[in-house]
C-alpha cells in the first residue's frame, strides 16, 4: 500500500444566486459583519479545498473521463450586505478550467452556436450570519440563466446577490451545503420565484394537486492550465486545454404560488434540505502522511554505488489523475514522485516524505522512504557519469529536514536531483488543494501532476528518454538495501 499525501474527503457545496435592484431593507456595505470576520470563521469550521465530485451525474460520453474539477474561493472579491438581523458575506470563485452548469435549452444553443455563454454559471460562497438567532453558516449558490434572459444580458450574471436579483431575472438557483448535500433549488422568473426543484429519485412520486416537470441539468468541464472566474465568459488566448467532460442530471420541478425566497434554509415549500445526499463538491483536508517503509540509515541504503562508474538515474511521477496536471483525484489521491539509482545490476528506490502523520500536518521535520514495489505513471531516464552520480547522491543523502508541501516536498526532491543530473525537468509548480495564498503561504507548489505533464515532453532532450506507459518501481530488496 503506498503512502504519500493523502487527503481526507468531506462533502463540500457549491452553486449560486443573488440580486440586483435596491431594497429599502438591504444594507450594503454594512459593517457589523466584516469579510475578515467571515473569512476567519469559515476557514475555522471548513476546509478551503474544493473538488468537484462528478460521480453521481451522467457521464455522456464513453471516451471521455471523469476528471477532477479543483476550487478556490477568492477573498479579494468579496462584499457584505444586509437585510434586517440578516448579515451576508458572498466570495467569488475560480476553477482550474472551464466549468459552468445550464439548461437543457442553454446546452442546445450551445451546441448550435458554439457560444460558451449559454453554458456559464456564477457560483459563490456565501456566508450568513444571523445576529438575532445567532448562527452562522456558509452555503454554496450557482445561478445560470433562462436562453433569453442570458442573451438579454450579454451572458452577464453578476448584477445579481443572494439578497437580490435582476427584476427580469429568468433561470435557476441551486444550494447545496458545505458538507456536499444538496439542500434547495428554485426557477425564477421576473426575479420571483416560480417554482421549487428536487433531485429526482427512482421511485420517487409526485402529488396529483401540483404541476411537475423533469429538468435536465448539465454541468460542462473543460480542464485548463488557466485559472477561470466563475460567472465570466471570458476566453484566454494561449491556454492549455486537455479535456472537455459533459454529463447531466436530472431534477423534478413543481410550480409553487407561494413565492419564497430562494434561500437555502426555506423547507416549508419543499426544499429537500437533508432528504438528499447529492455531493457535487468534495472538501479535502490535507493529510501528509509518512513512508510505509522509511529509510532509516540513507548511507547505507546508498552504500553499493561506485562513483568511479556511470549509472543511470531515473524519476517517476505517481500522478493523481493519470496523463494530467490536476493537483488531487476525487478520490482524494495527491500522488507522489520519487527517483532510482541503478549501477551494476542494483537499484535503490526512494523519495521524500514528512516524518509523522496528522491532519493539516503540511510541514514538519522528513524522512526519506523505500519506494520499491511503487506504482508511477510517467518516467525519465538519463545515464550519468561517474562525477555526476557523486554530485546526485550528495544531494540524495543531505536532504532538508524539515518537509513543506508549499517549499519542498517530493517533487522538489525528485527534481532538484534530476537537474542536478542535468535533466532540466522544467518547473512543476500548481495551486496544491490545501494551501491558499494567506493560510500558508505561497497558495501552491511542485506537484507529482503537474511534474508527469512537463516531463511527458521531455523526450530525447538532454540525454532523457521518457516512459509514458508507466509501471511499478523495482521491488524493494533489490540494490543496496
Amino acid at each position: 500500500m503506498k503512502k504519500s499525501i493523502s487527503v481526507i474527503l468531506t462533502a463540500f457545496i457549491f452553486f449560486v444566486s443573488c440580486h440586483k435592484d435596491s431594497d429599502d431593507s438591504t444594507e450594503l456595505n454594512d459593517d457589523s459583519f466584516s469579510v475578515e470576520e467571515a473569512k476567519e470563521w469559515f476557514n475555522a469550521n471548513n476546509s478551503p479545498i474544493m473538488v468537484l465530485n462528478t460521480e453521481n451525474l451522467e457521464l455522456h460520453s464513453k471516451s471521455q473521463k471523469r476528471n477532477p474539477i479543483v476550487f478556490q474561493n477568492k477573498w479579494n472579491h468579496s462584499f457584505k450586505s444586509r437585510k434586517g438581523s440578516l448579515h451576508v458575506v458572498e466570495v467569488a470563485m475560480r476553477s482550474q478550467g472551464r466549468f459552468g452548469m445550464a439548461t437543457q435549452e442553454a446546452m442546445d444553443k450551445y451546441r448550435e452556436t458554439g457560444n460558451k455563454g449559454y453554458i456559464t454559471s456564477l457560483s459563490r460562497l456565501v456566508i450568513l450570519k444571523d445576529r438575532k438567532e445567532e448562527t452562522t453558516q456558509s452555503v454554496i449558490m450557482t445561478m445560470f440563466g433562462d436562453v433569453d434572459y442570458l442573451e438579454k444580458k450579454n451572458f452577464e450574471l453578476w448584477s445579481n446577490t443572494y439578497l437580490q436579483k435582476d427584476k427580469d431575472f429568468a433561470g435557476m438557483v441551486y444550494f447545496h451545503t458545505t458538507d456536499g448535500e444538496f439542500m434547495n433549488a428554485w426557477r425564477l422568473k421576473d426575479g420571483k420565484v416560480v417554482g421549487r426543484v428536487t433531485e429526482k429519485t427512482k421511485g420517487s412520486g409526485v402529488a396529483a394537486s401540483q404541476s411537475c416537470t423533469t429538468t435536465l441539468i448539465y454541468t460542462t468541464y473543460e480542464q485548463c492550465m488557466d485559472w477561470y472566474n466563475l460567472g465570466e465568459v471570458t476566453s484566454y488566448n494561449g491556454t492549455t486545454c486537455e479535456v472537455w467532460t459533459e454529463y447531466s442530471g436530472t431534477y423534478t420541478e413543481c410550480e409553487t404560488t407561494d413565492n419564497p425566497p430562494p434561500n437555502p434554509d426555506n423547507n416549508s415549500s419543499g426544499g429537500g434540505s437533508g432528504s438528499s445526499n447529492h455531493s457535487m463538491y468534495s472538501a479535502a483536508t490535507l493529510v501528509a502522511l509518512s513512508p510505509e517503509t522509511p529509510i532509516d540509515n540513507i548511507l547505507e541504503f546508498l552504500d553499493c554505488f561506485n562513483t568511479s562508474n556511470n549509472a543511470v538515474l531515473t524519476v517517476y511521477a505517481d500522478q493523481p489523475v493519470e496523463g494530467s496536471s490536476a493537483p488531487i483525484s476525487i478520490t482524494g489521491d495527491v500522488g507522489h514522485a520519487f527517483i532510482s539509482i541503478t549501477q551494476n545490476g542494483k537499484t535503490a528506490t526512494f523519495g521524500f516524505y514528512p516524518e509523522g502523520d496528522g491532519i493539516k500536518s503540511i510541514s514538519g521535520p522528513s524522512v526519506l522512504g523505500n519506494n520499491g514495489n511503487y506504482h508511477y505513471d510517467i518516467s525519465v531516464t538519463k545515464t550519468i557519469t561517474g562525477s555526476t552520480l557523486s554530485q546526485v547522491l550528495d544531494k540524495a543523502i543531505s536532504y532538508p529536514s524539515q518537509y513543506h508541501v508549499e517549499y519542498y516536498n517530493c517533487t522538489n526532491y525528485a527534481r532538484d536531483i534530476g537537474n542536478i543530473a542535468g535533466m532540466n525537468i522544467p518547473s512543476a509548480w500548481g495551486v496544491y488543494p490545501g494551501v491558499q495564498s494567506g493560510y500558508t503561504g505561497s497558495g501552491g507548489g511542485q506537484n507529482p501532476g503537474k511534474l508527469g505533464e512537463v516531463m511527458r515532453g521531455m523526450d530525447g532532450q538532454n540525454g532523457v528518454t521518457v516512459n509514458d506507459i508507466g509501471g511499478t518501481s523495482p521491488l524493494p530488496g533489490q540494490g543496496c538495501n
